[in-house]
């Protein structure tokens, strides 16, 4: 950066959104459940949004007032066949958890999504569910939306499934719940494990052996209490945020610390970041607390050893602290990206080379050079929240302002970002 400039920093505490994984599988299990559940704190993104309408839209009762949401319903049993069509949106985590849901269900549904959904590929849902005598209507050979699910009987499997995958897991073991036997999924390594924790707290009969899951039938679920800790992911990019401008220090109050979730903040570790965790503690089993971040020089760093899905979403921000750092910084097994709002691996690519950073793709690795960030042509966030908030970012590393404008694609996951971002600059 031009020394010349004024410099921008980040300072003061930050009080972020729910955790969005959080607040979409609260909202689901609470419209499962039967009776009155009062959840504290669900993020108000869009996505989240798009599954409090589709439930809505079988006659379950969800009302928002004073960061309370209210979800009542008769059970998932008891779901009213819906009239239209089920909007999505852009949600990947609704349409493939839903899918599972409905599988074993009373009602036929149709789920459609915005174009970037419909272009997503759903089969690695679509196929096990289908294993398990669901029936499910979609386009293609790699089952993209609109899907078409026939609720009927369901029957328990052993599946190993060939990608670690949260939304993978999550459908099967929510579809498994309504099935007669055992649902059992084995991944390739341990992906969020969010289900699985508030299932047991809800009093499901669930066992975590390993890298397995298996869950058994369980006819009706509580309703309940819940307060969602702060979303996890965009407390990454207020990190990274920190750790690369200078003299920068803040504080991420009361953030979800589920270890499935903290990979970013391992790397950044690794890269020589100063983060603190404090009062951390439990609540329906899942770990949160304080973390402190200061500035610092980041040296290159290696993600082996550390399980990608425990930080995939976080890839585009943590090549931001990539290319502030001094030397190569390797990311393995991240093909998944591919798939994701957009082309994200090529996204990240792009992006970086609007800021003179170089970074590669070999095969599913994705290796960034640390280097001079300077601002070289516009950057294009290809409509894809995760890639928005990284350019911002990027550029208050390289002119010392926000880009702004990109408002309405990153309330998709962060509504909250930049005003917590413009409160803390200075």
């Amino acid at each position: 950066m031009n020394r010349a400039m004024v410099r921008k920093l980040l300072k003061g505490t930050i009080s972020l959104g729910g955790d969005k994984s959080l607040s979409h599988r609260a909202v689901l299990l609470a419209a499962m459940a039967s009776g009155r559940s009062v959840i504290g704190g669900v993020s108000s993104g869009a996505d989240v949004a798009s599954t409090c309408e589709v439930f809505r839209g079988l006659g379950v009762e969800i009302t928002h007032s004073d960061d309370r949401t209210v979800v009542s319903s008769n059970g998932r049993t008891e779901f009213t066949p819906p009239d239209r069509d089920l909007n999505c949106g852009n949600s990947g985590t609704t349409m493939r958890l839903c899918t599972g849901i409905f599988a074993g269900s009373k009602i036929t549904a149709r789920l459609v999504g915005d174009e970037s959904l419909s272009g997503r590929p759903m089969s690695r849902i679509v196929d096990p569910l289908r294993m398990m005598g669901a029936s499910i209507d979609c386009k293609g050979e790699d089952s993209r939306a609109p899907l078409v699910i026939k609720g009927s009987p369901l029957r328990g499997i052993s599946y190993q499934s060939p990608v670690a995958s949260a939304q993978v897991k999550s459908a099967l073991l929510l579809a498994g719940l309504a099935a007669s036997g055992t649902t059992a999924i084995t991944e390739p390594e341990k992906s969020r494990d969010h289900t699985e924790r508030l299932l047991q707290a809800l009093g499901c009969n669930l066992l975590v052996d390993g890298l397995t899951v298996s869950v058994e039938p369980c006819q009706t679920l509580p309703a309940f209490e819940y307060n969602v800790p702060a979303d996890a992911s965009t407390a990454v990019v207020f990190a990274v945020a920190a750790s690369i401008l200078e003299e920068s220090e803040i504080l991420l109050k009361n953030v979800l610390l589920n270890p499935t979730r903290t990979g970013g903040f391992e790397i950044l570790s690794r890269m020589g970041a100063e983060i603190s965790f404090e009062s951390r503690h439990l609540q329906l089993g899942e770990e949160q607390g304080d973390i402190i971040v200061k500035s610092t020089e980041l040296s290159g760093a290696d993600s082996s050893g550390i399980a990608t899905a425990t930080f995939i979403d976080e890839i585009p921000i943590l090549a931001v602290a990539a290319a502030s750092a001094n030397g190569e910084t390797d990311f393995h097994n991240v093909g998944e990206l591919r798939v994701k709002e957009s082309d994200r691996l090529q996204g990240i690519i792009d992006l970086l080379r609007c800021y003179n950073i170089t970074a590669v793709a070999e095969h599913d690795d994705l290796k960034v050079q640390g280097g001079e960030i300077r601002k070289i042509a516009p950057p294009d966030h290809k409509g894809d929240h995760r890639l928005a908030m990284a350019a911002e970012i990027l550029n208050l590393k390289a002119e010392a302002k926000l880009i702004g404008g990109f408002e309405a694609i990153i309330s998709i996951s962060a509504p909250e970002f930049y005003p917590q971002l413009r409160a803390a600059l200075q």
